[in-house]
């Protein structure tokens, strides 16, 4: 009927992640089935209610939405709505910091089900109470649990429920430090998934295990689930979803410093949310793109171990096209952080450019900008941006004291690895400007000059190719700083 007909929509609106109109669509559906009396329909729509309001963080409708749908499916015997019913009440106690809640709920509901020789929901009941033990940091329980679980859908036939079952085992591995075990059971699961050919839930798989091995150092093994992941949401038809893990796969390869697949991912994704409008997100790839071509560039000087002026300046001028575009983006969104991130790459990207007083500007704004936030974490690394500046065009007194004001910013935050990339820095500028006469040049000044007279540092006479010399540039993030 029509009801039904209602619920169906509202259950394409969870597997799209459109959450507000699954529920909005829910209550319709739960509207006519009360119009009707159609019990068994109102348990699924408030169900379903339950599981998008979870999903929105709106966890007292949950737990209500959740506790009535519960009351009618079993009233009507209906399993499929109980199952779900119970997942999301747990869920949502959980979310309301009520384990010890939920752990009865899903204790009772198990007992019950067993009473009644109701397998379907007593293996639903075994999820549940795993996932509280998860919750709570008891592993062993939640092992037990799953292993009784699934042999229950096993027995059933149940692959697409199985496959919940071993994904679930593959956090509780995780927890107890298991790697090899989460790895084979996200393994076991992956398979299954393409036996049945569930792709959604094959994409889910391959994203623990893509995390699993980065996490780990596999950075091999990370991309190349990350790209079955891609694969799989292809097929499903989520180009936005899979543009997601493409900008993942990007930033790995950024990790492994190969630039020039990460550009082909992130340029891969700026087109798919441009299309999409995905703003937020096409900013992120666009940053991507621009760290992308920095990256490129800077290898390159490191190969050839020259001075950039005789470097071409392509992949620098569209890295800063990419910070502009990415940088007008995040200000429209009124996303500040990411904002100061545009800047500190756009100042990078000058700087590759050798136009140093429009990188010093991008730096000045970017300080601006964290201490308006009054955010004194940005503010130290942007004080150590605005060193690097200086320091390249042989400004050396600004640049000793930003130095200096990064370090003490840092370790007023108690940020150690800030701190000692600040003292690293200032090693730097010290052999740097020793290197270009300014020491010499502020004795002989202080030499002649008279009693109480005082006047700004002078550039030196090398200038600022013997810093690139010395690899202090161009274009790599200093730890404890913002990125480039």
């Amino acid at each position: 009927g029509e009801g039904a007909a209602w619920h169906s929509i509202a259950r394409a609106h969870i597997i799209r992640e459109e959450f507000e109109e699954a529920g909005r669509v829910a209550k319709e559906a739960h509207r006519l089935g009360a119009h009707v009396g159609d019990l068994s329909l109102q348990a699924m729509a408030l169900s379903t209610l339950g599981e998008a309001c979870l999903s929105q963080g709106h966890n007292a409708d949950a737990i209500s939405a959740a506790t009535e749908a519960l009351e009618l499916a079993r009233e009507t015997s209906q399993a499929s709505s109980e199952t779900l019913a119970l997942q999301t009440l747990i869920g949502a106690r959980l979310a309301n910091a009520e384990p010890s809640e939920a752990l009865r709920v899903a204790k009772e509901a198990h007992q019950r089900a067993k009473k009644l020789n109701s397998t379907r929901v007593e293996a639903s009941a075994l999820q549940a109470v795993a996932k509280v033990c998860i919750h709570i940091r008891a592993p062993s329980e939640a092992e037990q649990a799953l292993t009784a679980a699934q042999n229950i859908y096993r027995k059933l036939k149940d692959k697409q429920k199985e496959v919940a079952v071993l994904t679930t085992a593959v956090e509780v591995h995780l927890l107890t430090g298991q790697v090899e075990d989460a790895l084979r059971a996200a393994k076991d699961a992956t398979s299954i998934c393409r036996e049945v050919n569930d792709k959604r839930q094959e994409a889910h798989v391959l994203e623990l295990t893509a995390q699993i091995h980065n996490e780990c150092g596999e950075t091999k093994e990370a991309l190349d689930a990350a790209k079955g992941m891609v694969s799989a949401l292809q097929d499903l038809g989520d180009r936005t979803a899979a543009a997601q893990a493409q900008q993942s796969i990007a930033s790995m390869y950024l990790e492994t410093g190969d630039s020039n697949e990460a550009l082909k991912f992130a340029k891969e994704a700026v087109i798919v949310f441009q299309t999409a409008g995905d703003q937020w997100a096409e900013g992120q790839a666009w940053w991507t793109v621009a760290k992308a071509l920095l990256q490129r560039h800077n290898a390159r000087f490191e190969d050839l171990q020259v001075s950039p002026a005789y470097l071409p300046k392509e992949d620098p001028r569209e890295a800063l096209q990419a910070a502009v575009k990415a940088r007008a983006i995040f200000r429209q969104t009124g996303d500040t952080t990411m904002e100061m991130e545009m800047l500190n790459t756009a100042a990078n990207a000058y700087l590759a450019r050798q136009e140093y007083r429009d990188a010093l500007r991008m730096a000045d704004e970017a300080l601006l900008m964290a201490r308006k936030l009054k955010d004194k974490q940005a503010e130290a690394s942007c004080q150590l941006l605005c060193a690097q500046m200086y320091a390249v065009q042989g400004r050396w007194s600004p640049a000793f004291r930003a130095v200096e004001a990064s370090r003490v910013l840092f370790e007023e935050l108690g940020n150690d690895e800030g701190r000692e990339s600040a003292e690293n820095y200032t090693g730097v500028l010290r052999d740097a400007a020793r290197e270009a006469g300014y020491f010499e040049e502020q004795e002989r000044k202080n030499r002649f000059r008279p009693m109480g007279s005082g006047g700004p540092g002078q550039r030196g006479a090398s200038g600022p190719d013997s810093i690139y010399n010395r690899k202090a540039f161009p274009w790599t993030k200093p730890q404890g700083a913002m990125g480039a």
